[in-house]
């Protein structure tokens, strides 16, 4: 992002700055850490619960069909994740188009967002086929 200028000093190189900037920007959109006023897609997330969402919320948890309790919320997302990935452990020995493979470096890809949401990542990806080789990689971090 730096240059030097013909006397030697230091200098930003503005068009880079600017990209980097707006990529930034745009990251901070897609998570909600900020928003545009007026606008609908980008608007503040605070807009997007009803009005008396605070006065009826044990009707609409009850709507949704979910708990009040973020405890029971959390453990049964994680019991729901924990069985999803035990299937996943148990199908990937039958699956001869997966092969894993350890990264040397790690991905390129954007920065999380506050939500842990890759917001670089949110791409639409075609499924793999089955006549196609998959292969996922991992950096051999803590948890591989």
């Amino acid at each position: 992002m730096f240059k030097r200028d013909k006397r030697g000093r230091r200098r930003v190189v503005r068009m880079v700055y600017e990209i980097v900037t707006f990529q930034a920007l745009r990251e901070a959109l897609r998570c909600k850490e900020i928003w545009v006023v007026g606008a609908d897609s980008f608007r503040d997330p605070e807009e997007d619960l009803p009005a008396d969402f605070a006065a009826r919320r044990a009707t609409n948890y009850a709507e949704l069909r979910k708990p009040l309790d973020p405890a029971v919320f959390s453990a049964e997302l994680k019991a729901e994740m924990r069985a999803e990935l035990e299937a996943l452990d148990t199908a990937l020995p039958t699956l001869d188009w997966v092969e894993i493979k350890d990264r040397k470096f790690p991905s390129p890809r954007g920065r999380s967002c506050r939500f842990g949401v890759q917001a670089a990542d949110r791409r639409r990806r075609r499924a793999p086929r089955p006549d196609k080789r998959l292969t996922i990689g991992s950096t051999g971090g803590a948890g591989t």
